[in-house]
């Protein structure tokens, strides 16, 4: 990769992040001046600066310093235990005969995953957290509030939410433990 490569991709990174060079050089531990030398290629991060980049990006070293852009599955992966959550609670809620009782509880479930899902976005857009460990423990928190629900038959839901609380519960524990490990 050319040296004029890694300076536009930097910096490109930067701004899809929402990020000032001077927010970018804290979380970097580098001056807002070391920021504008890489992106002006002036000067290029060494190897370990490049890792830390990396890491603060959630990307590997090699797609950050590769001419390719990123491949969008790293993304879907990262989104795919939050959907797939969503996917089976709203199809079940829309497909499944309950109680009003078990109903009013998916409906909960819901709004709980789209109000987790519009905080996590405020917080990595307005504070530039990474949100990871927040998503491992929000998963096994919400998989283990659903899965007790569906061990205990909360509100009488019936057989059909009952099962699906299960599966939500132990897939959502499953994927925060793995999150967790990885």
């Amino acid at each position: 990769m050319s040296s004029s490569d890694i300076g536009t991709k930097l910096k490109q990174l930067r701004l899809n992040h929402h990020l000032t060079q001077l927010d970018l050089a804290r979380e970097l531990h580098v001056s807002r001046q070391t920021v504008s030398s890489w992106e002006t290629n002036r000067n290029h991060p060494d190897v370990d600066t490049i890792q830390a980049i990396a890491n603060f990006y959630q990307m590997s070293m090699t797609s950050l310093i590769s001419k390719n852009e990123p491949s969008p599955v790293n993304n879907i992966i990262k989104f795919s235990a939050w959907s797939c959550i969503l996917f089976c609670l709203v199809l079940e809620r829309l497909t499944q005969v309950s109680t009003n009782k078990g109903l009013y509880w998916f409906d909960m479930l819901i709004v709980w995953i789209v109000v987790f899902l519009v905080i996590k976005g405020s917080i990595r857009r307005r504070l530039n957290w990474h949100t990871t460990l927040f998503n491992q423990i929000h998963l096994i928190l919400f998989g283990t509030v659903v899965l007790i629900g569906g061990i205990n038959n909360l509100f009488n839901m019936g057989f059909g939410l009952m099962i699906t609380s299960v599966v939500v519960g132990l897939f959502s524990i499953i994927n925060g433990i793995v999150l967790y490990f990885r």
